[in-house]
């Protein structure tokens, strides 16, 4: 699931958020600042290395980021009220940036790639459309061996375990990634979900971090869910092939 949108990234016209006056060792005043940064947990290692490398060659600035969400870091940075930059996964409504107390400038940064993982013991390589996927996170689909996901996996022996759905709480940007895909591969989804950061999940048990869904997951047989990709091939779960829009079954990867 790729979305070249995301993650949209929030520069604002106040840059400074601590100044100080330090001496250099030739004994010259140097200004230091210490740049905020909030965001979503998901591109928090990447912005951390850009920070890192970016002081190493300007060490008077500093880049603090700070994991708050993507609704989170949107409001704190648009309304002034904490944050100089902000790392989010969803695009910014037009109106609120024209709202926001200072100006703020949107632009792409990342590619972020979402997969699904999934806990079936012995059934690796489990084969999902766009279709199929968005009726289990409906609730219409509810165990495994399902006639919709047995006619997409005729060679795996599927169990008739119930399908334990988990996903992200509201303010996540991937959320917003996960319903733009299911939204455009099911009318019905569109119509009852809907592309959101905060969706009204019909089903489900909801995760503050995907490192807490992916936990979970991992403990709970039958267990589904959604996460960026790096994230969760850590967690030794398995992941779930996904049809293109070519109608081929994809293994997602780097």
């Amino acid at each position: 699931m790729k979305n070249w949108a995301e993650p949209s990234f929030l520069l604002t016209a106040a840059l400074l958020a601590i100044c100080c006056a330090v001496l250099s060792s030739d004994g010259v005043a140097q200004a230091q600042m210490v740049l905020v940064t909030t965001g979503s947990t998901m591109p928090q290692s990447l912005y951390t290395l850009w920070g890192d490398d970016y002081n190493k060659e300007h060490p008077e600035t500093q880049v603090r980021y700070l994991a708050v969400g993507t609704s989170e870091s949107a409001d704190r940075v648009l309304s002034g009220t904490g944050g100089d930059l902000g790392g989010g996964d969803a695009p910014i409504p037009e109106k609120q940036l024209k709202s926001a107390a200072h100006r703020a400038v949107e632009l792409p940064t990342v590619l972020v790639g979402i997969a699904v993982f999934y806990n079936l013991p012995g059934a690796g390589g489990i084969r999902l459309s766009g279709p199929v996927l968005a009726n289990i996170y409906l609730g219409k689909t509810t165990t495994w061996n399902d006639p919709e996901i047995a006619k997409e996996n005729p060679d795996i022996k599927l169990p008739g375990l119930p399908i334990k759905v988990l996903h992200r709480t509201d303010g996540k940007g991937s959320n917003y990634i996960f319903t733009d895909f299911l939204s455009q591969v099911s009318p019905e989804f569109r119509t009852k979900v809907g592309k959101e950061v905060s969706p009204k999940w019909p089903v489900g048990a909801a995760f503050s971090r995907c490192e807490d869904l992916l936990a979970n997951a991992a403990k709970t047989p039958g267990a589904i869910g959604y996460a960026e990709l790096r994230c969760g091939e850590k967690s030794g779960l398995s992941i779930a092939r996904i049809r293109n829009a070519a109608g081929t079954f994809v293994q997602p990867s780097t």
